[in-house]
């Protein structure tokens, strides 16, 4: 999995439980491209706070330069590393304007929308035309989610307007860190 993130030509859907390694299949590639191509940025989306305080403080931990903020105005203000937005601030027109100066200027490495199942639920339904925005960047999604039944990954990609390119999902819930693979149509 980690591989394909690398390589940035297909999407990822990652279906692991808690504590079975979401966080380290996007952490580990942002740190290997932060360690040649530092001006490469990695978009991470966060529907809570709590969430964006806990991922900030994971790389505060490591040498991945970490931007928690809506008022970038520009995308030379961004070093390279991790820019972590809210699914909320998603929606603003100067933030979306900055992911697309990223993609064009070819340093927006890929977007990794966390707890994407979030957005099947209706009370969640307002984030959903600001994570398409997100999916019809010309950049590879890295969907991370622990509670969506395998059988739901079609829903979530007609949703997102995206066709599945990769699915990683726990064989068993009950095993922790026990995985499968399934590989679909690269970009």
């Amino acid at each position: 999995i980690m591989q394909m993130i690398l390589a940035r030509r297909q999407d990822v859907y990652v279906i692991l439980g808690t504590g079975q390694g979401k966080t380290l299949v996007w952490q580990v590639p942002v740190h290997l491209e932060n360690e040649v191509k530092k001006e490469v940025v990695t978009v991470f989306l966060s529907p809570l706070r709590a969430l964006t305080r806990q991922v900030k403080d994971q790389l505060a931990t490591t040498s991945i330069p970490c931007i928690v903020t809506n008022k970038v105005r520009r995308a030379n203000e961004i070093v390279g590393g991790v820019w972590i937005i809210s699914y909320e601030d998603l929606r603003s027109s100067n933030i979306q304007r900055v992911l697309d100066e990223l993609a064009h200027a070819d340093r927006l490495a890929r977007i990794v929308i966390d707890e994407a199942h979030l957005v099947l639920d209706r009370e969640w339904r307002w984030a959903l035309c600001n994570i398409q925005y997100a999916a019809m960047l010309a950049v590879p999604l890295i969907v991370l989610t622990a509670s969506l039944p395998p059988c739901m990954v079609a829903q979530l990609d007609d949703v997102m307007q995206k066709a599945p390119r990769c699915t990683a999902q726990s064989s068993d819930s009950h095993v922790p860190g026990a995985a499968t693979f399934a590989t679909a149509q690269s970009r």
